[in-house]
């Protein structure tokens, strides 16, 4: 591995950690109406919304590690 993409990776992991750890209350956020709306509504609801997330998380997840993927393979060739 390059120095400078080592350089690249480490502050990029340093800049991630920083984020993570600098806020934390900040992902105790949430809509408290979105919340007591979806807890009253019983657990087929509650299953409904679990897939609903898979289904907007798993592509965007997919899209994310592709793009990856073909960024360091590039990177790599070069």
């Amino acid at each position: 591995m390059k120095a400078r993409t080592r350089k690249l990776l480490s502050r990029t992991a340093l800049a991630v950690l920083c984020a993570c750890v600098a806020v934390p209350q900040a992902l105790a956020q949430g809509c408290a109406l979105c919340y007591t709306t979806a807890a009253a509504a019983g657990p087929a609801a509650a299953r409904s919304l679990d897939a609903g997330i898979l289904v907007l998380l798993v592509p965007t997840l997919v899209m994310f590690v592709g793009v990856l993927t073909f960024a360091i393979r590039r990177a790599s060739v070069s």
